[in-house]
C-alpha cells in the first residue's frame, strides 16, 4: 500500500482516512510521450505520480506550447478539477515512463460519505498551497517589476537628482508607466529609500546614488 502521508495534499489526515483513500487507488503506467491530462476536458480522476516525470503545459489557439512546470516523484495532478468538477486548466504529458496511482471521483465521493471531514482537510491543505504559490508569484513579480522600475528611474536620472527641482512622481504614475501595480511599486520604492538609494518627499523623488542591479 502506497503511503499517501508523504503527499502534501493529504497531510493531517488520520490513518483510517489515509487507508480508505489508499484502498481505492488504481495503478496506471503511461509510456514516455503520453498525454495524461488534456486542457479543457472534464475531470473525474486524481493522479499521484509515484515514479517518473511529467511536464505541465498550456497551449494557445495557434498551437504554441508553454511549459508551466515539470513534476517528479510524489507529485500529484488534477486536484483542482477533481474537487470542483470544472474543466482541466492545463495539459500533462509524460517525459519518461511514469507510474501513477489514480482515484476516481465516484470512489472519492463514497469515501466522503464515511469520512466527511476529509474534504475540509483537503481544502485547508489546498489553501496553504495556494498561499505559498502566491508568495512565489509575488516575489517573481517584484523581481520583474524592479528591473522595469530601475530602467525607468535611470532614464530620468538627470531630472531626479538634487541638481534641479525634480518632478512629482506618484506611485500610481510610475506603476502605469512600467505596467505594474501601485502596491508593488510602493514596496520597491520603500526598499530603495530604506537603502538610501532614493529620497521621496510628497511624491518628489530624488535618486541619491547608483541603483543596484538586484534588490534584496
Amino acid at each position: 500500500m502506497y503511503d499517501i502521508s508523504s503527499i502534501s495534499l493529504f497531510s493531517g489526515l488520520s490513518i483510517d482516512e489515509q487507508e480508505a483513500i489508499s484502498n481505492v487507488m488504481v495503478a496506471k503506467i503511461y509510456p514516455r510521450g503520453s498525454l495524461v491530462i488534456q486542457e479543457g476536458e472534464l475531470s473525474n480522476t486524481f493522479f499521484i505520480l509515484v515514479t517518473g516525470e511529467v511536464e505541465v503545459f498550456i497551449s494557445n489557439s495557434s498551437g504554441d506550447k508553454y511549459v508551466l512546470n515539470v513534476l517528479g516523484n510524489d507529485s500529484f495532478l488534477g486536484e483542482l478539477a477533481f474537487l470542483d468538477e470544472e474543466k482541466r486548466t492545463a495539459s500533462v504529458m509524460t517525459l519518461k515512463e511514469t507510474y501513477f496511482l489514480t482515484i476516481s471521483r465516484d470512489d472519492f465521493t463514497k469515501i466522503l460519505n464515511d469520512y466527511p471531514e476529509i474534504y475540509t482537510d483537503l481544502v485547508k491543505n489546498l489553501v496553504n498551497m495556494v498561499r505559498k504559490l502566491n508568495n512565489v508569484i509575488r516575489s517573481l513579480a517584484m523581481k520583474d517589476t524592479y528591473g522595469s522600475l530601475r530602467s525607468f528611474l535611470i532614464e530620468r536620472s538627470d531630472m531626479l537628482s538634487f541638481r534641479k527641482k525634480a518632478p512629482r512622481l506618484t506611485p500610481e504614475f510610475v506603476a502605469e508607466q512600467i505596467g505594474s501595480s501601485k502596491d508593488i511599486v510602493v514596496r520597491l520604492l520603500n526598499k530603495l529609500e530604506a537603502g538610501n538609494y532614493i529620497s521621496v518627499d510628497n511624491d518628489v523623488l530624488f535618486v541619491l546614488r547608483t541603483l543596484p542591479e538586484k534588490l534584496q
